[in-house]
């Protein structure tokens, strides 16, 4: 179900976060919003001056109920854009069974899913457990990954290279995020530790 007032006051122990209600009913505690393009400019005026922000949309699914799909998408396109030119992140919390298997097939392809931190029974062959030192230690010296990097890097072609690091990400272990027409690539914490156990096959 959606958060209510009293986890919303226990999430957040160390910073007050900003919170916008979605409902026609007026709230005496929190601003509220009754329709998606307010929403939107209201996310707008909040992070234009600020970089490092997450914003965090609960319950997509009840957007998609009151308007569509489609019409939720292109907000989420434009939110996005403002997210990433302030280096910051945006959250979004779907329930599945809501929405249909082409809608959820649409959300995988430009949002990463939050990884699980657990790693036991968690094996990877050599080829991949090298990706992932090799992402790393690109990471540590500040230089960006991309899945064409790491074709070149190994000297893969683009179809293995994607398999790979497809096959990576789907455990967890990576994700990627859009910077102009590049897809960079990132260490999750699960998969920080499975490098610093080490479980490969």
């Amino acid at each position: 179900g959606r958060i209510t007032d009293k986890e919303l006051q226990t999430s957040f122990k160390k910073k007050i976060p900003s919170i916008i209600k979605l409902t026609e009913e007026k709230d005496d505690q929190y601003p509220t919003s009754t329709n998606i393009k307010d929403l939107y400019q209201k996310i707008k005026d909040f992070i234009k001056n600020k970089k490092n922000t997450v914003i965090i949309i609960d319950r997509m699914d009840y957007l998609i109920t009151n308007y569509s799909f489609e019409s939720v998408m292109k907000t989420l396109y434009k939110i996005n854009d403002l997210i990433q030119k302030q280096d910051s992140i945006l959250i979004l919390r779907v329930n599945p069974s809501i929405i249909n298997q082409s809608q959820i097939a649409i959300l995988n392809e430009d949002f990463e899913k939050l990884p699980s931190q657990e790693i036991s029974d968690i094996q990877i062959s050599q080829e991949q457990y090298e990706i992932l030192i090799h992402i790393q230690n690109e990471i540590d010296n500040n230089i960006l990954v991309t899945y064409g990097n790491i074709g070149k890097t190994f000297s893969i072609s683009k179809v293995t290279a994607k398999k790979r690091l497809d096959s990576l990400k789907n455990l967890g272990l990576i994700y990627s995020r859009k910077q102009g027409k590049s897809k960079i690539l990132y260490i999750t914490n699960k998969g920080k530790n499975l490098l610093k156990h080490g479980s490969t096959i």
